[in-house]
């Protein structure tokens, strides 16, 4: 634990201290805040929590993952410090979870700071039902951006081909899950895809918390995210397997 929380503190400083992690850290979700506030000030207090505020909050939070957190184990390999963590006693799965999960304090962070903007710039603030759930919801998210950036960063390590999709995924992402607008807008066979993803059972509990449910509603919904998140955990920790294997046998640590 000592090792994940020191990996976690020392990457918080050095992620503030590129530029564009500022942009995503802080210009973003004032953009966020702008656009998204805009479009729902007209709107009932549920929706515009719901869409304005947690939505929004939740898609900077995405950001920073999506441009932090996949390009970690590229941008150890690109300094050429790979070589030093692949080899530590820490162990090198340890250190890079305290990284991710020092992109995820991050994106709180950010997720705080879009509820702050809203707020101030729209003089209008959260209404919810059900704050516990909330609070759940939240926690959950922040485990499964971790289980999604570690999955990313396996597979952009992986493929140099995936790798070019770094900018393409967040538009898309934000989308199909339900985080800028209701998913009865797009069409029955995006929503297969969308209900595969985690991100969507976030919006569905903040839906939850914002206009109230039952709890068999809840529990299904807690009961999806924490599946699917466990899920995302396995899956990237046979990903990086793979990485520790791939680099064993053709030796690439050092090779951008």
């Amino acid at each position: 634990m000592k090792v994940i929380i020191s990996s976690a503190l020392v990457h918080m400083k050095q992620a503030i201290a590129r530029s564009m992690f500022r942009y995503c850290l802080f210009l973003n979700p004032l953009c966020n805040a702008v656009l998204l506030g805009l479009m729902y000030s007209n709107r009932s207090n549920q929706e515009f929590t719901l869409y304005a505020i947690l939505g929004t909050s939740l898609s900077s939070f995405w950001t920073i993952i999506c441009f932090s957190s996949a390009a970690d184990i590229n941008r150890e390999k690109y300094l050429g410090t790979l070589p030093i963590l692949f080899t530590s006693p820490s162990g090198f799965k340890k250190i890079i979870f305290g990284k991710l999960l020092g992109n995820s304090l991050w994106g709180v962070i950010a997720f705080l700071l879009n509820v702050f903007f809203v707020t101030i710039l729209f003089n209008r603030f959260l209404v919810v039902k059900n704050f516990s759930l909330l609070v759940i919801v939240i926690v959950l998210a922040v485990l499964t951006f971790v289980s999604i950036g570690m999955l990313m960063c396996s597979a952009f390590t992986l493929s140099r081909s995936a790798r070019l999709l770094m900018n393409l995924i967040e538009y898309p992402l934000l989308l199909v899950t339900g985080m800028v607008f209701s998913l009865d807008v797009i069409p029955q066979y995006v929503k297969w895809f969308s209900y595969i993803l985690s991100p969507t059972w976030v919006m569905e509990g903040f839906e939850l918390a914002v206009y109230g449910g039952n709890l068999k509603e809840i529990f299904i919904v807690i009961s999806i995210l924490s599946l699917l998140t466990v899920f995302n955990f396995i899956i990237a920790y046979f990903a990086f397997v793979s990485v520790e294997k791939k680099s064993r046998i053709d030796a690439t640590l050092e090779v951008y």
